[in-house]
């Protein structure tokens, strides 16, 4: 009897392991995903990575809002971008654009390409600029005065013909670089390591959906900061309309 009791135990064990690798391997079990009573309104960054989505299933699928890759640098915009942009009007789904910063590129050339994909920003969430640093591009920007510079040039030129602010996407090397905690920038953390109440937060890079058609592909989960509701993020940072 004691031999049949271990070996339920051991293969009771060795299922409950087995889908918890499975849940966590197609991204549907996070270690880190926030508690929802403090993190109420959840969201989604979608890129080329994510290949193509389903529009009209996603809002559908416990997410508030989104945020999708639209350009990098001067010259590049995302090969998904302008397909998911418009998917994302039409399904009614609150989001925003984001640019993937080249730290060696001017700062208003890069906002006038962002902005040449996304068109104007009305109505939508304000932008986001995504500083985070690869290795090789933290070896050749160790002037962080020229990184701080492109980042003011970015949102400066955005301020200008949008009128509105852009948010910080980073991770704990720049937020130390730039002393960003003393910058009163919104701020969007790449996890909860660093900055305490972060405007968004990510806590995922491998989440799947079934609204994403192609084999393998990903999107990164966040949330809005803590106890901001899905009302209240879209109230206080949507676009609003240019007077004049």
């Amino acid at each position: 009897m004691l031999r049949r009791a271990f070996c339920a135990a051991f293969i009771s064990a060795a299922a409950a392991a087995a889908s918890l690798f499975v849940l966590k391997s197609r991204g549907l079990l996070f270690e880190t995903r926030p508690d929802r009573f403090e993190y109420p309104c959840r969201g989604a960054y979608i890129s080329e990575r994510s290949g193509a989505v389903n529009w009209n299933s996603l809002p559908k699928e416990n997410i508030d809002f989104c945020y999708i890759r639209a350009s990098r640098g001067i010259a590049f915009a995302d090969r998904r971008a302008e397909y998911d942009l418009k998917g994302a009007q039409s399904s009614g789904l609150p989001f925003g654009a984001v640019h993937d910063l080249d730290p060696a590129a001017d700062g208003k050339a890069q906002a006038d390409n962002f902005l040449s994909v996304t068109g104007e920003l009305e109505g939508q969430l304000i932008p986001a600029l995504d500083i985070r640093l690869s290795l090789g591009e933290r070896l050749r920007s160790g002037d962080k005065y020229k990184l701080a510079r492109i980042i003011t040039d970015f949102a400066g030129r955005i301020k200008e013909r949008e009128g509105c602010g852009v948010v910080l996407l980073c991770d704990s090397y720049v937020w130390k670089l730039l002393s960003l905690e003393n910058s009163g920038a919104l701020i969007w953390a790449e996890d909860s390591g660093f900055c305490k109440e972060p405007l968004l937060l990510s806590y995922s890079d491998s989440a799947r959906s079934p609204s994403m058609k192609d084999e393998g592909a990903v999107y990164t989960a966040l949330t809005a900061g803590k106890h901001i509701t899905s009302q209240e993020f879209v109230r206080r940072f949507a676009v609003g309309k240019r007077e004049g």
